[in-house]
């Protein structure tokens, strides 16, 4: 039966050691973000049935599967606050009170918006 192993297996192991770490050294890491990630703009592609594309289109991320488009505004909307006067005779009390309401909820809906991040504003 022939010798199929090399005359100096130690040798070879060092070599292959050596070459492995000087590849893992050229390549960097691959999860580690301390820098972020630079992402180019890009046109969205079509995606085949169970997979996804992530990327960047007109500043915003985005996440693509082969039916729908998500995105996420790559800077958060400038929003104030909503404020209404006494209508006086111009509406109904019952309106009056239903404008009231609903500017006490958008202004909710601003604020935790703000508080999230996904909003910017006075």
């Amino acid at each position: 039966m022939p010798d199929v192993y090399p005359a100096d297996l130690l040798a070879e192991i060092r070599d292959l050691k050596r070459r492995v770490e000087q590849l893992e050294a050229s390549r960097g890491s691959l999860t580690a973000a301390s820098k972020g990630w630079l992402m180019s703009d890009m046109a969205i592609p079509s995606v085949s049935s169970g997979q996804i594309q992530i990327g960047c289109n007109g500043g915003d991320f985005y996440v693509k599967t082969s039916s729908t488009v998500k995105r996420i505004p790559g800077v958060a909307a400038s929003v104030a606050a909503v404020s209404t006067t006494d209508a006086g005779s111009t509406y109904t009390t019952s309106v009056q009170t239903l404008i009231n309401e609903l500017k006490t909820k958008l202004n909710a809906f601003i604020s935790n918006n703000k508080s999230a991040g996904q909003m910017q504003g006075p």
